[in-house]
C-alpha cells in the first residue's frame, strides 16, 4: 500500500493506492482508497480514459474497503476476503 494524500473533487481525498489479489487468477493494481467529505472511506478500481477498469458488487466492495482500511491503519498486513 502506498500512502498518498491528494485532495480530490467535491471534498474527497486520496488516502492510498494499493493492489488486491481476489483469487490466484485475478489481481487488480492501483486501486484507490479515498475518504469523502463526510469521512466515509471507499475504494475504486483504477481508471483509463476516464472510465473505471472494473466495478464490484456492493458486498465485495465493502470487503475490499474493510481490508484496505485495516492495512492503511496498520491493523493487519494480509487479508483473506473469501468472496463466494
Amino acid at each position: 500500500m502506498t500512502r498518498a494524500y491528494s485532495p480530490g473533487d467535491a471534498g474527497t481525498k486520496l488516502l492510498a493506492k494499493f493492489d488486491v489479489e481476489l483469487t490466484d487468477e485475478i489481481r487488480l493494481y492501483n486501486m484507490k482508497l479515498i475518504e469523502n467529505h463526510a469521512g466515509r472511506r471507499l475504494t475504486y478500481a483504477s481508471s483509463s480514459g476516464g472510465q473505471r477498469n472494473a466495478t464490484f458488487s456492493i458486498e465485495l466492495n465493502e470487503k475490499i474497503t474493510h481490508a484496505a482500511v485495516a492495512a492503511f491503519e496498520g491493523r493487519e498486513t494480509q487479508h483473506d476476503l473469501q468472496y463466494s
